[in-house]
């Protein structure tokens, strides 16, 4: 019985390990919501303090927050790419069913989303109430989005501003 967990805990190594630099801080920013963070590029942080005023950056004196703790909201864009889609006949890599080996390189009609990965763009809020927190990440992650989409020199659509809640914690 110990050798497949030997087995699974292996390949989470080795698969962590492999990881690029962008998904490394987005698995440091979920495995611990509560502890503090020193924003990374493309990370807005903010939290809301206990006069009810949205203060950027992250929280350096808990102190401040009521004895209930806080709600810690970590939000990321919706699409992992930022650019518009490519449709079309050209050289392409695509899964197609009922062809051996089921993965077909060559020229074909395909569709791919180029442009900039959004893996590194994150929203992160802290708040005393779960709903102003996630209000809060969800600004933040559009404000990195908009950010992002300047230093590379590109303007995003409305859809590609769209984000999602990726996790909640309750913070003592």
């Amino acid at each position: 019985m110990k050798l497949p967990l030997v087995f699974v805990a292996l390949s989470v190594s080795i698969l962590v390990g492999c990881a690029t630099p962008q998904e490394k801080i987005r698995a440091q920013y979920e495995a611990d919501l509560c502890s503090s963070k020193h924003p990374q590029s493309n990370t807005v942080i903010s939290y809301l303090d206990n006069r009810g005023e949205v203060v950027q950056g992250d929280v350096v004196d808990k102190t401040g927050f009521n004895d209930k703790g806080f709600a810690a909201v970590l939000a990321v864009p919706l699409y992992d790419v930022l650019g518009p889609p490519r449709e079309g006949w050209g050289s392409c890599c695509q899964w197609v069913l009922d062809y051996f080996p089921n993965y077909y390189c060559g020229h074909q009609y395909c569709r791919a989303n180029q442009g900039y990965s959004l893996i590194g763009v994150h929203g992160l809020a802290r708040a005393p109430d779960r709903e102003q927190a996630e209000h809060m990440a969800l600004e933040n992650c559009k404000t990195a989005i908009q950010q992002f989409a300047n230093q590379v020199g590109t303007s995003p659509s409305q859809s590609e501003l769209r984000c999602k809640i990726l996790k909640f914690e309750w913070c003592d």
